[in-house]
């Protein structure tokens, strides 16, 4: 079946994006002369990745050398081999380190988002309790208060700021 005009356009601008971020990819690659490895492994620098981590139970990434590296589970490679896109795989230290930065804000936020339905959830159903109770006293009255404005505070979203670690041209 042939492709209406809307579609062609967005298939040629997913195309002009995916050349203009190989090529500057490629510029950025040939801009940094010290591997991000060494870097990294200067003077305490990785130790201020390794604490917060370590606070948390979760293993520091080693950056021993220049490598790209890659997924635990190899589905991430798999999915750019079929899309005929393997030289978007991280090929350095850097472009690896980029990566496991974007890939902790998605883990992040999907965890956020799985503690703020838990908080919900149970808060709500407290809330629930209550009212089915009926006639409150002062106390009960006040935790209702606490717990409707922990509920509303959960709809807020929470902005940290972060350094760009990504620049773009476009």
């Amino acid at each position: 079946m042939a492709m209406t005009s809307a579609e062609r356009m967005a298939a040629l601008r997913l195309r002009k994006a995916i050349e203009a971020a190989r090529f500057e990819k490629q510029t950025l690659a040939e801009a940094y002369s010290t591997p991000f490895a060494d870097w990294l492994n200067g003077p305490g620098t990785l130790m201020n990745v390794a604490l917060p981590l370590d606070n948390a139970g979760i293993p520091c990434p080693e950056f021993n050398d220049d490598s790209g590296g890659q997924s635990l589970s190899g589905q991430f490679e798999q999915a750019l081999e079929d899309a005929d896109q393997l030289d978007l795989l991280p090929a350095n230290s850097l472009q690896r380190a980029e990566l496991i930065v974007e890939s902790w804000l998605d883990a992040a936020m999907e965890l956020a988002n799985e503690i703020n339905a838990y908080k919900r959830h149970h808060l709500s159903a407290r809330l629930e309790q209550i009212a089915a109770q009926g006639a409150l006293d002062e106390a009960t009255s006040e935790k209702a208060a606490l717990l409707r404005r922990l509920l509303e505070s959960l709809s807020k979203d929470v902005r940290r700021t972060l350094p760009n670690w990504k620049p773009s041209a476009t």
